[in-house]
């Protein structure tokens, strides 16, 4: 059985969450939210620090890889999804490392639209991070979207009048890379 893994990054408010625990449901995936602030840091949550570190450090995937397939298979699922926070940006090596194992997202919205959502998000929630916060922590992440490189790899969240795309509709535009 192939193991699908994806891994979903993007900015605060672009709806990585959302669309995580979207298509885990609707493929049979198993979900790490690796976003878990403040609670935990989800690398450490699900016991992949050492396969992570690694992979950070020398751009070797595989032990990693190898890790997350077997997960999803002990749970008998067909692939698993890993969705990020908003600080990570994986670039160059990385990215070479992941090509054609990993279906990697950068789920995007504009700035404002983004930032609209995270604002909507923290008040509901009863958070209250603000704009500000998110502009801190979601200005690199813009600025790397903009180059070349991470071009293959980004999937509009929100259609042309600002509303959410459906699952569907993000999913039949996300890259094909990986397995």
């Amino acid at each position: 059985m192939a193991t699908n893994l994806i891994f979903l990054l993007g900015p605060a408010g672009a709806g990585k969450s959302t669309l995580s625990k979207a298509l885990a449901e609707k493929f049979d995936y198993v979900l790490y939210e690796i976003d878990q602030w403040p609670d935990a840091d989800g690398i450490d949550a699900h016991d992949l620090r050492r396969e992570w570190n690694a992979f950070l450090q020398s751009g070797g995937a595989d032990k990693l890889l190898d890790l997350l397939r077997h997960r999803a298979q002990t749970a008998g699922k067909q692939g698993m999804i890993l969705s990020f926070p908003s600080m990570l940006i994986l670039r160059g090596a990385h990215l070479r490392a992941l090509n054609g194992k990993v279906r990697v997202v950068y789920l995007i919205g504009t700035e404002e639209q983004c930032r609209d959502a995270f604002i909507a998000r923290e008040q509901q929630t009863g958070r209250r991070l603000d704009g500000a916060h998110w502009d801190r922590n979601n200005r690199a992440m813009f600025e790397f979207l903009k180059t070349q490189e991470a071009k293959p790899y980004v999937v509009e969240a929100f259609d042309q009048v600002g509303s959410r795309r459906s699952v569907d509709q993000v999913m039949a535009a996300m890259p094909c890379q990986g397995r």
